[in-house]
């Protein structure tokens, strides 16, 4: 399916949604509930959706790994300055022992 019968489908969704909400008519009604149901169900199986879901899945799992080197980089530089502020320290307890 193509993504111009997606949009198709999509906008008779829609149509058929307003009609429900106006008609009074319960077995119509019930008829396009259920023809609202199936498209959805159509356009959810389609390689449109497919692809949306394997992008969101894909973006996701960059933002994770993304976020992942992040907190590692900002572990690692803080442990880095906690050394050099450990090694200042020692230098400064040793200059006033000299003194």
């Amino acid at each position: 399916m193509g993504k111009s019968f997606a949009i198709f489908m999509a906008g008779i969704s829609v149509g058929v949604a307003v009609t429900v909400w106006v008609t009074k008519d319960a077995d119509l009604q019930n008829r396009l509930k259920k023809a609202v149901r199936k498209t959805g169900n159509d356009l959810q199986e389609s390689e449109i959706w497919q692809r949306g879901k394997q992008a969101a899945s894909g973006a996701k799992d960059r933002l994770k790994d993304n976020l992942n080197d992040a907190i590692d980089n900002a572990a690692a530089t803080s442990k880095d300055l906690a050394h050099q502020a450990g090694e200042q320290l020692e230098g400064a307890g040793k200059q006033l022992q000299e003194v």
